[in-house]
């Protein structure tokens, strides 16, 4: 509704320039001035005006409304998390969802990685809920078999195909946030919408 709007706005601004400091429009004032603009010079003239369409970064996958990047840069959760934000202040790490995770699994089947570590993190520190780092309670659950049970590992990250974990790939492993050994790759995310 937001695009709409404003694409509206941009078409009633190009037609009459003056409509948002003339005071209040009514809707005969715009069909009016539109009926004018029609029997004006140029009105053979189709004019598309568009509103511009956010796009992924160089680098970065396209899936829905959101762009993905794997890092194989080895870091903790809290590293990766930031380095998210670093390379794009829109990215944070990726929330993984129905509508997404065939995307995500096939990123990191594609990356060579042990582990890439997601936005999915424990609500309370050896609790039993989990949620996405943008604020999204899980909707989709695709744990290993015998992962998220132990109780201080609370970020979350993907199976990748090096791991000797037997386990698929894409399937979610729950890891210490900032242990050395779990230093792994990462997706980020930034969604467009």
């Amino acid at each position: 509704m937001v695009l709409q709007t404003g694409l509206l706005t941009a078409v009633l601004l190009l037609l009459w320039p003056g409509a948002l400091s003339s005071g209040p429009v009514s809707l005969g004032d715009i069909v009016c001035n539109l009926t004018a603009a029609a029997d004006g010079p140029g009105s053979g003239e189709l004019q598309l005006v568009t509103a511009a369409v956010p796009a992924c970064p160089a680098g970065w996958s396209s899936h829905g409304r959101s762009c993905y990047l794997v890092s194989p840069t080895a870091s903790s959760w809290l590293g990766a998390a930031a380095a998210c934000a670093a390379i794009d202040e829109r990215a944070r790490l990726a929330s993984v969802r129905q509508a997404n995770h065939g995307h995500l699994e096939a990123l990191t089947a594609a990356s060579g990685a042990h582990y890439l570590w997601v936005g999915g993190v424990r609500l309370r520190p050896g609790g039993a809920d989990w949620a996405w780092v943008d604020g999204a309670g899980v909707d989709y659950v695709n744990w290993a078999q015998g992962q998220s049970t132990v109780a201080k590992q609370d970020c979350m990250a993907l199976q990748g195909p090096k791991s000797d974990y037997q386990a698929n790939i894409g399937e979610w492993h729950d890891a210490e946030c900032s242990l050395p050994a779990h230093n792994f790759g990462f997706i980020c995310q930034i969604n467009l919408s």
